[in-house]
């Protein structure tokens, strides 16, 4: 047994991949063309959810020194954190592939931890079946974050209020 062998346990037991996707999967339907005008103090919150879920996981495994989740995590937060920031101004959706996204990252989440558990000390390797998703989720995020509203239909700021 590693010496964090029961945190560790903590972590699995923590991570519940099956209901994250399901507040994923709740927020798909909240910001959906039909709900996206009208919800807004609901999304807020679903998105607030999603976010602490995903920001409490990564401080555990970084309290664990499991970097490979944290890294991936890292990831998943900087997008939640965007989709957070730009809620109240969500009319809908123009690219459903930023659901994939956050799935996937649960996906890779739920690997990246069962390596964890068989190997504490393990290093992200691009050369590793997981090294090559992370790095294709990290270009990913990249286009979402800065190509945000090719994914979401966004309500213009009024800026002659500004």
């Amino acid at each position: 047994m590693t010496e964090h062998a029961d945190e560790i346990v903590e972590l699995v037991n923590y991570f519940n991949k099956d209901d994250l996707e399901l507040i994923f999967i709740n927020l798909e339907k909240e910001l959906s063309a039909e709900n996206a005008k009208t919800n807004k103090e609901e999304r807020k919150k679903i998105l607030q959810n999603c976010f602490r879920e995903v920001h409490t996981l990564k401080g555990t495994a970084g309290m664990l020194k499991a970097d490979i989740v944290g890294e991936i995590l890292h990831i998943l937060e900087d997008v939640l954190q965007q989709l957070l920031e730009c809620s109240d101004r969500i009319v809908g959706i123009k690219d459903d592939k930023i659901f994939d996204f956050l799935l996937s990252g649960l996906d890779m989440t739920e690997q990246a931890i069962s390596i964890f558990q068989t190997n504490p000390q393990f290093t992200m390797s691009f050369s590793t079946e997981l090294g090559k998703s992370y790095k294709n989720y990290k270009e990913n995020a990249r286009d979402i974050l800065t190509n945000i509203d090719n994914y979401l239909e966004l309500q213009q700021l009024n800026l002659d209020l500004f």
